[in-house]
């Protein structure tokens, strides 16, 4: 060991070099590693039993076989529903950037239109009000019902317990919140990475 170090002072820019590179080796790592923990590793936030949840995307082929997402019709997913006997459920949504805006502020939000077996499949519970049910998503339901993000809770109605009733528009259509999912929940792409939701049926309207 006394040989080493003394190799090491007598050759210093070496010495530094080979520290800095190990030092940067470690570092990239652990990024990486957490990175991939965040993604991929550990359970998704107010999912439980998130290992048994399988999402599946739809693509059409267009422009000389360039991708780009399908969407799929309620019935296109109600039939393969039937044909999917080994699961337990499926739910379709889709997730668009759009801006929200209520009274004092507007704000840009990536907000997913779901069918109400969403939050049913994922056993997600809310921490205010209540989730989207089944009468929400029916055809010609009276008003608009949307489900908030813990952030928005926050940074927008600054946790106000009387959140619930409170009114905001998602481009020109007003919506009514009935309850905010569980700190940290995005749905089923990770964590954070879905703000708002809404029920399907209402995507005509909003993004006429």
């Amino acid at each position: 060991l006394r040989y080493t170090f003394h190799s090491l002072k007598q050759a210093r820019t070496f010495t530094a070099s080979v520290v800095v590179t190990l030092a940067l080796g470690v570092g990239v790592a652990t990024a990486a590693f957490s990175v991939l923990n965040w993604l991929f590793l550990r359970p998704l936030p107010g999912i439980p039993d998130s290992d048994r949840l399988a999402v599946v995307r739809f693509q059409d082929t267009v422009l000389a076989g360039s991708p780009r997402s399908a969407v799929l019709t309620r019935n296109q997913v109600a039939d393969i529903a039937r044909d999917l006997s080994n699961v337990t459920g499926l739910a379709g949504f889709t997730q668009v950037a759009l801006t929200a805006s209520t009274s004092d502020t507007a704000f840009p939000v990536d907000a997913e239109f779901v069918m109400p077996s969403y939050f049913r499949i994922l056993g997600t519970r809310p921490q205010a009000g209540r989730l989207l049910v089944d009468e929400d998503d029916a055809s010609g339901a009276p008003s608009g019902v949307a489900v908030i993000g813990d952030e928005i809770w926050s940074h927008i109605y600054h946790r106000d317990t009387a959140v619930v009733g409170k009114s905001f528009r998602l481009n020109t259509e007003t919506f009514t919140v009935v309850g905010v999912a569980p700190p940290g929940f995005g749905g089923v792409s990770g964590p954070r990475a879905a703000a708002l939701w809404v029920p399907s049926q209402t995507f005509p309207k909003v993004l006429r």
